[in-house]
C-alpha cells in the first residue's frame, strides 16, 4: 500500500515493479503457504513435469525506479507480506 500511497503523490506517471528484488521460487511460495496456512495449503499438491519450451526459469522484480522516483523501498518480507495478504483475504469455502 505504501509503494501505491507514494506514487498517488508524486505525480510521476508510468509503470514501477513493486517488490522485494529478490526471486522467489514457486516452491518457496509453497512452502510459505504451508507454514501459514497448512490446512489450505494441505489440499494444494504440486505436480512435476518437464520444462515447457520457452518456459520462464527465473524471474525478480527491479524496484529501483520506485526506489529512486518514489523514495519507496521494500520494509516487509515476503513472509510477512504474504501473512497480511491472507489476514486480509476472506477465507474461501
Amino acid at each position: 500500500v505504501a509503494a501505491q500511497l507514494a506514487a498517488a503523490a508524486s505525480g510521476v506517471t508510468g509503470e514501477f515493479n513493486i517488490g522485494t528484488g529478490s526471486p522467489s521460487s514457486v516452491l518457496e511460495l509453497i512452502a510459505i503457504m504451508r507454514e501459514l496456512e497448512p490446512d489450505a495449503a494441505e489440499r494444494f499438491r504440486p505436480e512435476f513435469a518437464e520444462a515447457r519450451l520457452g518456459e520462464v526459469q527465473a524471474s525478480a522484480l527491479d524496484a529501483g525506479r520506485a526506489e529512486r522516483e518514489l523514495g519507496w523501498r521494500a520494509q516487509v518480507s515476503l513472509r510477512d507480506g504474504m501473512r497480511t495478504t491472507l489476514d486480509a483475504t476472506p477465507a474461501s469455502s
